[in-house]
């Protein structure tokens, strides 16, 4: 038992503290200028260098023919006369969403004609492939 008006020490206990507010490094963009100078890198307009396409069963072809064309009508004339959901669902065939072809159709097309690139087999070395809706995604992110 402790003597008459003696107080208690309060115990240290230590308490863990949240992984989010521990300290971090918090990365960071440099700013100095020479990182930054020189020429601006030539971007030159985008070509088509080939197409591949699907048919109905979503079987791959190197070659255009199974892509469509749209022809707009005339800027001058009447409109279409007809109604374009007009047999749209019978002629429509909703894609099967357990299959994931990510980039295959695309990479294939890439090997079967890596030799007719420019710049031969080994200009692929450090390309980028992918469709251009992945990077217009990556590249808006920072504004949304």
């Amino acid at each position: 038992m402790e003597p008459r008006g003696t107080k208690r020490k309060a115990e240290k206990t230590e308490v863990e503290k949240p992984l989010h507010k521990l300290p971090r490094a918090v990365p960071l963009l440099r700013t100095q200028p020479s990182l930054y100078s020189g020429p601006f890198p030539f971007y030159r307009r985008p070509s088509e260098l080939g197409c591949f396409s699907l048919d109905a069963q979503r079987q791959y072809h190197g070659d255009a023919r199974a892509l469509r064309y749209y022809s707009p009508p005339p800027i001058n004339g009447p409109g279409p006369d007809f109604d374009l959901r007009d047999g749209y669902p019978d002629r429509y065939q909703p894609r099967d969403e357990e299959v994931q072809e990510r980039l295959d159709h695309l990479l294939r097309w890439v090997l079967e004609h890596r030799n007719q690139l420019e710049g031969g087999p080994g200009w692929l070395a450090g390309a980028t492939v992918t469709w251009r809706g992945h990077l217009t995604k990556l590249l808006t992110t920072p504004y949304e």
